[in-house]
């Protein structure tokens, strides 16, 4: 018999703990009606752990969580630590998560369900049947942006994510957000790559905001030529009958 596969459940706050409560029943019926065993093991990350420890994720249960075979996240969060500092602020354990597990990507299902139609934003006949799946990278600078004075904020990432994003047929943009809401651009290519001994560093400048000043140097990067709007019923051709196009 396979030996149980270690899970480490981290509630955190807000609705968490009662989801991970739920989690944890489905984990102990699959040991006992599906012969899938679960060895749990439960620690504190956001709020709670600032409340009990003063962080928002400890080192030791970092050891864990980098020991276990996966770690069960709930949520973290919330008004009553709104005031606390902005270097110990709940969400930080979970970037700490993120960061030092390496982790690459997160899947944000998005689905209405008919009940639901009304209560969207957007008229019921644009969000009715939405069932769609985004794939989210979480790496280097996207979240761990360094800053580096007047000049802007270093990018960081291995050598694993320089070889896909050289080899990628388009362009690959590193867009980094500030906490005034003001976005900031730098296209990975080999002029602007600086090579260290465990990956890599872009910067990303102030000069280059990612707003409408940054229109004709994008189109220039997606390579933009003249006739370009005249070919592209022929390559709609190739779409799959059911998608509608539109040049715009």
């Amino acid at each position: 018999m396979p030996a149980n596969k270690k899970l480490l459940v981290l509630a955190g706050d807000g609705i968490g703990p009662e989801v991970m409560g739920e989690v944890k029943r489905v984990a102990e019926w699959m040991g006992s009606q599906r012969a899938v065993g679960f060895d749990l093991d439960e620690a504190l990350v956001g709020g709670c752990s600032i409340d009990a420890n003063g962080v928002p994720v400890t080192d030791a249960t970092m050891e864990i969580a980098m020991a276990v075979d996966a770690v069960l996240l709930g949520a973290v969060g919330g008004p009553k630590w709104d005031g606390v500092d902005f270097s110990i602020r709940p969400e930080a354990g979970l970037l700490r998560l993120r960061k030092d597990m390496a982790l690459f990507a997160n899947l944000r299902p998005a689905i209405c369900y008919p009940a639901l139609a009304e209560a969207s934003s957007l008229r019921r006949e644009i969000i009715e049947g939405l069932d769609i799946l985004i794939l989210r990278e979480l790496t280097g600078g996207t979240y761990f942006g360094e800053p580096k004075g007047e000049e802007g904020w270093v990018f960081r990432a291995n050598n694993d994510h320089l070889a896909y994003w050289l080899g990628h047929s388009l362009p690959i943009l590193v867009v980094l957000v500030n906490s005034e809401r003001q976005a900031f651009w730098q296209v990975i290519i080999t002029m602007t790559i600086n090579e260290q001994k465990k990956g890599f560093s872009v910067l990303v400048p102030r000069s280059q905001p990612f707003d409408g000043t940054a229109r004709e140097a994008l189109l220039a990067l997606a390579g933009r030529r003249e006739g370009l709007l005249e070919q592209l019923p022929s390559y709609y051709a190739v779409l799959p009958p059911a998608v509608p196009v539109q040049a715009t």
